[in-house]
């Protein structure tokens, strides 16, 4: 079904053609949009339905060179959506490395937050995607399911070396990994979808699994209600090592009666 005038129309638009960029954007006909932004529509327009920016629109596309035509023509590398999505936020929650690469290249703010408390590293480390399964519709009944014209599609976490690569990168270009206020921790996403390798790369690179998200919940909180049992076990494990050095270090202090003893 093709889009309806109403759902490609920008929020609050200043012009009539600004939702024909979205459009054009979906077929990446540069020359279309050339003409759109010479006859008045503007490059940062937002989404009237989807809430996002044309910049989003089109790392939803995955075209680097479409993008790099957006930023050409005076896109706002770090304008923001009706919720305080960015380009860079789409990037990480799609796992593109190559365009959230871009983007930084770029100026892209890797700390901007959006309105819902999602920043690019937690984004990034709940990458999914959607997958065509070979299931009626009634018996994939374990997850978000859509129906599409090539078949039944189901949403499925993104593979898990990808969004390694994706978070590493990230984590090396300075994104915080415990920083709070937002509404799932990293290591919260990892928990949740049971990606272990991912689990103790965030771990190792000093993720806190007793920091709670904005609805006061932490990692092991979601590992025990999506029923993440190995996921659980190594962030108990984790926790108990992490206490046991500490009492061990406390251990070995020399208390002030044995250093007054000493002296």
């Amino acid at each position: 079904m093709s889009p309806q005038p109403s759902d490609l129309f920008p929020h609050n638009s200043p012009h009539p053609l600004d939702g024909q960029v979205f459009e054009a954007i979906t077929t990446k006909d540069q020359a279309h949009l050339a003409a759109l932004f010479s006859a008045g529509a503007r490059v940062n327009a937002v989404h009237g339905k989807k809430g996002h920016t044309a910049l989003s629109a089109a790392v939803e596309q995955g075209d680097r060179n479409l993008i790099q035509f957006l930023l050409d023509q005076g896109a706002d590398v770090n304008g923001a959506g009706l919720h305080g999505e960015t380009a860079l936020m789409t990037a990480a929650s799609l796992s593109r490395l190559e365009l959230l690469q871009l983007l930084l290249e770029q100026g892209a703010r890797i700390e901007a937050m959006s309105s819902d408390g999602d920043t690019a590293l937690c984004l990034a480390a709940g990458s999914t995607a959607w997958v065509l399964v070979d299931e009626d519709p009634l018996e994939a009944s374990s997850g978000i399911t859509r129906q599409t014209p090539a078949g039944l599609e189901q949403l499925c976490p993104t593979d898990e070396r990808q969004v390694m690569a994706v978070v590493e990168w990230l984590l090396e270009a300075g994104a915080q990994l415990n920083r709070g206020g937002c509404s799932a921790t990293p290591l919260m996403e990892a928990a949740r979808y049971g990606q272990l390798k991912l689990l103790k790369l965030l771990l190792q690179r000093g993720a806190n699994p007793q920091l709670a998200a904005k609805d006061g919940q932490t990692a092991l909180d979601v590992a025990k209600i999506y029923n993440q049992t190995r996921a659980l076990t190594l962030l108990e494990a984790h926790q108990k090592a992490s206490t046991q050095g500490i009492e061990s270090e406390d251990d070995a202090k020399p208390t002030e009666s044995a250093q007054l003893a000493a002296a």
